[in-house]
């Protein structure tokens, strides 16, 4: 597409009342994005431009992303989505109270100025974000050998945009603090594919992730930045993969923000692992020990554990060893202890009258196929929410999973079906010390996509066919599908 076509177009929509700008699969010079970057940074009502195979470069997209960022920030601190409660007078509107920067004094100059101006100040100067007075750091986050990095600085771009619980990544445990049962809850999210509900929103432009946890039958939600802490090894190198596609970011951003809603990251490991699946998830965890239903026959045990699945629950399995002979005996069985084992069906293979229950485990990152597995017929290894799985004996299974949790949770999408009236163990997450700012997020990121009165413009090239033609669809989303098509030839 020619400059002066995008030119044109960007003068046109200076004083328009367009809302998001879509162009996809239009190649755009340097001069053309400079100039859709002008044009966001005028026209504040513009808050979404999609590129899409573009041809920019990663600089001039996060900079077209962070001005449109900036422009929804101003809309919504407008008509008053500041995130703070109205019981909070004292708390500055919008983002100031939310940054609590050390260095305070040096932000005094912005005053009342709009959160616009606040959050560009911010960027600038590239003060830390989000450091909140009431969220303790503990002292080992102060040692010689740990360095704060910010994580949108030491990932790939492509790896950026999709720091999510998605696919079988590795889940890196915590250097610091013991998290054993806070890294088993987050694979647990990533075998079940639940993470949709907890992630928030991402502005990885700027570095600010939203995540949300479900607290005494609501839903809170927890603001961040992606400022996380690392390690050095003896050799003096910074591990977790640097510029790698695998860092756990997610794992760490998450962690982070959990330390922030208890109010140190020491607190987490006072949870147990059901309260942090409940806290993660919103569902109802329901502890099971299999050695209390030892007296009913196997066949009972087994029907009882279908009608658990069958009630759109699942069973999530943990081996934790008593002894050092247990710990033998998982090791020879080529089970991983204090690792999320997920029952997700059951099936009964017979053969010559001979009835065998089975159950299908999901198993955790990295892990071998248990010995015990049950490769007959049908029931061969495959793989789930690209997790490997594996059938197993039901008897082994209760044998070495002596207890295990029941979440009862819907399939189909675990945020938009949660109901808050649903009746589960009353669980205390908040000590007399934990921090209140994570209840007042001070920064309104709520995923809704478009709004109802919300102007779109998409631009779209044709292909090779017609490459002289420009169709621009005007269209107010959700308004009686009523879409206004215009196409022009260009010579």
């Amino acid at each position: 597409m020619e400059d002066e076509d995008i030119f044109g177009l960007c003068d046109s929509l200076r004083q328009s009342h367009v809302n998001v700008v879509s162009l996809k699969n239009v190649k755009l010079s340097m001069g053309s994005g400079e100039q859709i970057l002008s044009l966001c940074q005028s026209n504040k009502e513009i808050y979404a431009v999609v590129l899409q195979n573009s041809l920019l470069t990663d600089r001039l997209i996060d900079s077209i992303g962070l001005a449109c960022e900036l422009n929804n920030i101003d809309a919504r601190s407008s008509v008053g989505f500041t995130g703070i409660k109205k019981e909070q007078p004292k708390i500055k509107p919008f983002l100031f109270n939310g940054l609590c920067n050390r260095k305070l004094s040096e932000l005094k100059v912005i005053g009342d100025c709009c959160p616009v101006t606040i959050m560009s100040s911010i960027v600038d100067s590239q003060c830390d974000f989000f450091n909140d007075d009431e969220f303790m750091l503990e002292e080992q986050l102060f040692g010689f050998d740990i360095t704060w990095i910010q994580a949108t600085g030491v990932v790939k771009r492509s790896a950026r945009a999709r720091i999510s619980c998605t696919g079988a990544g590795q889940v890196v445990e915590s250097r610091f603090f013991s998290n054993t049962k806070l890294h088993t809850a987050l694979c647990l999210l990533q075998q079940l594919g639940l993470q949709k509900g907890t992630m928030g929103k991402k502005i990885p432009e700027i570095g600010f992730y939203s995540f949300n946890f479900f607290v005494d039958g609501g839903k809170t939600s927890v603001v961040v930045d992606d400022k996380i802490p690392f390690a050095s090894s003896s050799s003096g190198v910074v591990p977790f993969g640097i510029y790698s596609e695998t860092l756990d970011v997610w794992g760490a951003l998450i962690e982070k923000a959990i330390a922030k809603l208890l109010g140190g990251y020491k607190k987490i490991d006072d949870l147990s692992h059901w309260e942090i699946i409940s806290l993660l998830t919103g569902g109802s965890p329901f502890s099971i020990h299999w050695s209390d239903l030892f007296h009913l026959k196997t066949e009972a045990m087994f029907s009882f554990l279908r009608d658990l699945l069958n009630g759109k629950g699942f069973l999530f399995s943990v081996a934790v060893p008593a002894h050092d002979a247990t710990a033998k005996l998982l090791e020879e069985k080529n089970i991983v202890s204090q690792a999320p084992y997920t029952v997700i069906a059951s099936d009964v293979y017979v053969e010559k009258d001979i009835k065998t229950f089975l159950v299908q485990l999901v198993l955790p990152y990295g892990s071998s196929i248990p010995q015990d597995a049950f490769t007959r017929g049908a029931f061969a290894a495959c793989f789930y929410n690209d997790f490997q799985t594996c059938w197993v004996p039901f008897e082994n299974y209760v044998t070495l999973f002596e207890y295990c949790c029941l979440l009862k949770w819907p399939f189909e999408d675990p945020e938009r079906l949660y109901i808050k009236r649903q009746v589960r163990p009353s669980v205390s997450l908040f000590p007399p010390t934990s921090s209140r700012f994570a209840l007042n997020t001070a920064f309104a990121l709520e995923n809704t996509g478009f709004n109802d009165d919300d102007i779109v413009l998409s631009v779209f090239q044709c292909g090779e066919i017609k490459t002289d033609c420009l169709q621009l669809f005007f269209f107010k989303l959700y308004s009686d599908e009523k879409r206004y098509d215009v196409s022009r030839k260009i010579s």
